[in-house]
């Protein structure tokens, strides 16, 4: 791509006939291919000419999120000519599906063993177990809430052949990506081995990954800071000999005349964190090769360490990726507020910069905060696109108030222009709605349904939030439940990607509970489920553990229907847990949401057990007094009073309060867990309930 746009014909480049290309890694290329569809935009096309489709392929594409990269190729360029967004069609992301029969997954991980055997020279070619021979594996394969996307299971199929063993497709996809990266260390080890030291091979590999590849000339440059940097500088190598060694370690796609990264993108970023976060390096030393890597390749690197950080570290802020992340947050903040005070970048610019540059919500805040004295000066495009980024980082960080008073003081500007007016009244419905000020959220998202003519991209997260405002909860001014199923109904109606689909039907299925309709709630959460498997990676873990829990809560009101209904609720917060780690907000809202269904349902004793398991596994992974851990406090004395009211009011009360409080204090252990949970439940049934 780069090479196009800096040849001769870039600007005047034509097609003889109808003519397919497709750009891989879209996001790592997104600002040529802007420029590109800029032109095509510009362009009087001939009607009757050939055509020309481009294709994006990328692994994730969420406008809102913190890569950008689909926000920032589809930003309205200006106010009367025509943009990149006039030429996607269609205006949204179009999700891969997944495989969603059991025979597809088993055949894709039968040719990913045949495959991984033949490189390792083993014949006959180990094979999945047949059908019905390991019931388990049987169960496992057929599990809807196991990744079973592609890569995942060619991942178990190379590990099963590498370890000899069944596909081990319960084993987490980062453990898998762990596993096949410390392969291709040593891969890359032995090509090095009696060429350069093993160690520098591989050091210099994590670069080129971190990185997302390079030319040849950029490869140079990367062996002379390096070499400089560590202790490769004793290689008796000349520059151009060590980057022919690692032509050899890594792979050249045809026609690019350079080093690409480890792939896939996965397995790559698992080397990368594996090898800067060797064991004894530093955190300092650990930074000082990413702050060398930024320099040289500063959106590539951003790129690999988001996306390592969604997969890696899962709501761990103490994970490498995370810590080096919040470095890079500080050094850009640092240079981007030298270049607006030296001038050197002028408002307008520095607004869309801001989303390039931006790694988190909180970051946007910071970085928008120090734009704001600015905000008069900007263009009309450029004051939409601060504005949109400035009011979803007030949400996204759950400063509410701010956010309510910045939507309201930027939707009195005349200067803003319609095509941002959704996306700011959806941000100010959401503010009121996280405060519970339904009637204020309802009356925001329908002024932005009606300001979507202008922007019709953001009409069925309208109608899915407004279904969720005329819900609220049961102290809700404006409850109105038909006419939150009529909101929803028409989100699903209008929605134009998967996870918006998901989101809608799960809402309507909450609508539905509420009604006591739940035939109609089950039919819109298997439909849901069903979306959700058909397109995996592109519907969010929080979206499926609402599927779960939601059918959890349908089934634990039917009286038939409370065993089959307690395995899923548990089986929601497990997922959650699983997928956002125990300490994560999501993880603790499930719990909670979840555990105040089970204390109904389940005996006593085990209600008591559960929640107070729980709260000594936060005690271990959370810490003693952290926030997480209070929260699943909070759940832990709420289950044992609703676990005693049940039996009819505490015989053992005294007891009961001195062993929950004096275990608050000095920390959980099984025994105060069994003794507590046998006084609970001599109470639960020692009585008749009044």
């Amino acid at each position: 791509m780069r090479r196009f746009q800096n040849g001769p014909g870039f600007a005047a480049w034509r097609w003889p006939e109808p003519t397919l290309i497709v750009v891989d890694n879209a996001a790592s290329v997104a600002a040529i291919v802007r420029d590109w569809f800029e032109t095509l935009a510009a362009r009087v096309m001939d009607p009757d000419g050939p055509l020309l489709r481009i294709l994006l392929l990328e692994r994730n594409a969420d406008e809102g999120g913190q890569e950008g990269w689909w926000g920032e190729l589809m930003r309205p360029g200006s106010l009367s000519s025509r943009g990149p967004s006039d030429l996607a069609s269609p205006k949204h992301p179009v999700a891969l599906s997944g495989l969603d029969t059991v025979a597809s997954r088993r055949d894709l991980l039968t040719d990913a063993m045949a495959l991984a055997a033949k490189i390792r020279g083993i014949d006959p070619a180990p094979r999945p177990p047949a059908p019905g021979a390991d019931p388990a594996f049987d169960q496992n394969l057929a599990d809807e809430t196991v990744d079973n996307a592609p890569l995942y299971l060619m991942m178990a199929g190379i590990v099963a052949v590498a370890t000899a063993s069944s596909p081990a497709i319960l084993q987490p996809r980062d453990e898998l990506a762990s596993r096949i990266a410390r392969g291709e260390a040593d891969r890359i080890s032995a090509i090095a081995s009696g060429r350069m030291p093993p160690r520098f091979a591989t050091h210099l590999s994590a670069c080129v990954t971190l990185q997302g590849g390079c030319g040849l000339e950029a490869a140079a440059r990367l062996v002379g800071d390096e070499r400089s940097a560590i202790d490769g500088a004793a290689v008796a190598l000349s520059t151009e000999e060590i980057v022919t060694v690692l032509a050899d370690c890594l792979p050249q796609p045809r026609g690019f005349l350079g080093l690409d990264a480890i792939r896939p993108d996965l397995i790559g970023e698992a080397f990368v964190i594996a090898e800067i976060a060797r064991p004894k390096r530093s955190p300092e030393a650990q930074y000082a090769i990413i702050e060398r890597a930024r320099k040289r390749s500063d959106s590539a690197v951003r790129r690999t360490l988001t996306f390592a950080a969604q997969d890696f570290a899962r709501g761990d802020g103490s994970h490498p990726t995370n810590q080096w992340r919040g470095r890079l947050m500080n050094a850009s903040t640092q240079e981007f507020g030298d270049q607006l005070r030296s001038g050197a970048l002028t408002p307008d610019d520095a607004a869309i910069r801001i989303r390039q540059i931006g790694l988190s919500m909180g970051h946007w805040k910071t970085l928008t905060g120090m734009l704001a004295p600015l905000a008069p000066k900007l263009s009309p495009d450029a004051f939409g696109v601060y504005a949109s980024l400035r009011v979803v980082s007030f949400v996204e960080t759950s400063d509410y108030q701010n956010g309510i008073a910045f939507a309201e003081w930027v939707l009195k500007r005349k200067s803003l222009p319609d095509g941002f007016r959704p996306e700011i009244y959806n941000a100010l419905g959401r503010s009121n709605f996280e405060l519970k000020q339904y009637p204020a959220a309802a009356e925001a998202y329908r002024k932005g349904i009606e300001a979507s003519s202008a922007n019709p991209s953001l009409l069925s997260q309208l109608y899915v939030n407004l279904g969720n405002a005329y819900l609220g909860d049961q102290n809700n001014a404006v409850r109105n439940i038909p006419a939150a199923i009529d909101a929803l109904k028409e989100a699903v109606r209008l929605a134009d990607d998967p996870r918006m689909e998901v989101d809608a039907r799960c809402g309507l299925s909450t609508a539905f509970i509420d009604q006591n309709d739940y035939g109609q709630a089950e039919t819109a959460l298997n439909e849901a489920w069903s979306m959700a498997q058909r397109f995996h990676r592109a519907v969010p873990d929080k979206s499926r553990a609402a599927i779960m829990r939601n059918l959890g809560t349908v089934h634990i009101l039917q009286p038939n229907l409370k065993d089959r209904a307690m395995r899923e609720l548990d089986a929601a917060i497990q997922f959650a847990v699983a997928h956002f780690t125990i300490c994560h907000v999501e993880a603790i809202n499930m719990f909670d949401y979840c555990m105040l269904f089970l204390a109904m349902a389940l005996p006593t004793g085990k209600s008591v057990e559960q929640a107070l398991k729980a709260l000594q596994r936060a005690e271990r992974e959370c810490s003693r007094g952290s926030a997480a851990w209070a929260r699943y406090g909070q759940v832990a004395i709420r289950t044992l009073d609703l676990a005693v009211r049940r039996g009819g009011g505490p015989m053992h009360g005294p007891e009961i309060n001195e062993i929950f409080n004096s275990r608050m204090e000095r920390g959980w252990d099984d025994a105060g867990i069994a003794r507590l949970v046998e006084l609970v439940a001599d109470d639960g049934g020692a009585r008749p309930k009044p």
